[in-house]
């Protein structure tokens, strides 16, 4: 099976952060932690959050990483590619060190992320996103161009594939 790195050949691509109540309702659970927040380094302490599952208050689960075809909010809503041999929600990746690295208000995903390999019903990808366990989008990302995935081809982001810049 031939593999796709997204970004090995089209470069790195950034990531919109979305914050919502909910991730801010996850991450401080008291007046005096969004005191902190506001006085403090919050786009940091969130990275910590979400990515390496560390107090304040951390989220619960994995991050999912997951292939779309179309812009999640200007297209229709989400549309997730339905080739065959692609798992619908995402490939899970652990809120750790081992899964994202952060440095300086820089995520990066640690290992390779693999998809499955397309095996029929051949499909684009032209964007990204990730999201917590209930599938609420945190971040969501825009590829380089349209990729075709056709028979054979496991796409997947290279270690440091996905970049995402805060602040």
């Amino acid at each position: 099976m031939k593999r796709r790195k997204f970004f090995g050949l089209l470069g790195k691509a950034t990531a919109v952060l979305t914050i919502t109540p909910a991730i801010i309702a996850e991450a401080y659970n008291s007046e005096d932690e969004i005191k902190k927040m506001i006085d403090g380094n919050f786009e940091e302490d969130l990275l910590d959050v979400l990515f390496h599952n560390q107090p304040i208050t951390a989220p619960q689960g994995s991050i999912y990483v997951q292939l779309l075809k179309t812009n999640p909010e200007i297209e229709g809503g989400v549309e997730e590619v339905n080739y065959k041999g692609y798992v619908q929600g995402g490939v899970e990746v652990p809120r750790t060190r081992e899964g994202w690295t952060i440095s300086a208000n820089r995520v990066t995903n640690t290992n390779r992320i693999s998809f499955g390999a397309c095996t029929g019903r051949e499909s684009k990808i032209g964007w990204f996103r990730l999201c917590d366990h209930k599938g609420d989008m945190i971040y969501q990302g825009r590829l380089n161009r349209d990729l075709p995935i056709i028979v054979g081809e496991t796409p997947e982001f290279s270690p440091g594939g996905i970049e995402i810049i805060e602040g």
